[in-house]
């Protein structure tokens, strides 16, 4: 899908047309929303991991220390801030391949430019992912 001729030794490749270049940028975002989901649950599981094996150091313990509950706490508060990025890398990932499935029909029909327009684009985010932990 390349063009062997706009691609040298000294030059990036370059695809042939507006319409490659813009599916590929929409499904380059896909790709990097759904790589960050990964690498969040990624950190999800390492922190429930750690937090198994402080329950248990708690369990196993005569007595509980301020200590130890203030360190489950930190683990559960960062467990929840990777819920809900995997949750905002997610949404995003499925806005990137909705867009990418939209441009894609739109260049595959016989429509004008003009017409391609959205008809309302939504100026809002969610909330979840937009505010500041």
């Amino acid at each position: 899908y390349l063009s062997p001729e706009s691609a040298s030794s000294l030059k990036a490749p370059v695809l042939p047309s507006k319409p490659l270049r813009v599916t590929s940028a929409l499904v380059g975002k896909g790709y990097t929303a759904a790589g960050q989901a990964g690498a969040c649950l990624h950190t999800m599981s390492v922190l429930q991991a750690y937090q198994a094996d402080l329950l248990k150091e708690l369990d196993e313990g005569e007595e509980i220390k301020d200590s130890d509950i203030s360190e489950l706490r930190r683990t559960a508060d960062l467990s929840l801030r990777a819920t809900k990025e995997t949750a905002c890398a997610i949404g995003r990932s499925m806005a990137a391949l909705v867009a990418a499935e939209r441009h894609l029909w739109l260049t595959l029909s016989d429509m004008k430019e003009k017409d391609r327009v959205f008809p309302w684009t939504p100026r809002f985010r969610l909330l979840v992912c937009s505010a500041t932990p």
